[in-house]
């Protein structure tokens, strides 16, 4: 549903590059909203970069663990969008816009 929602098809592998993109995948509120234990939810989350991500898979990408979503989770971002907004940003290598 873009722009709104947008597509992570090949794509969802650059959030893990850049800072803050991974606790992002977490903290959207599908994910961070849902009902799941942490350790099922770093696994959905484990399976959607593997299947989504393509090219844009990091070589070394590391699972995400059940600690690291209790953390994540643990944080409850005001403006989400911001973030996103933000995370673009950075991938595009341009700072954010306000």
């Amino acid at each position: 549903m873009p722009p709104e929602v947008p597509s992570l098809r090949d794509e969802i592998g650059y959030f893990l590059g850049v800072e803050g993109g991974r606790d992002y995948l977490v903290q959207v509120p599908g994910a961070a909203n849902s009902t799941l234990s942490d350790a099922a939810l770093a696994d959905v989350i484990n399976w959607m970069v593997r299947g989504f991500a393509g090219e844009s898979l990091p070589a070394d990408f590391v699972p995400f663990s059940a600690n690291e979503v209790t953390k994540a989770r643990a944080v409850r971002p005001v403006d989400i969008a911001g973030i996103r907004s933000t995370l673009m940003a950075r991938l595009r290598g341009k700072p954010p816009v306000p």
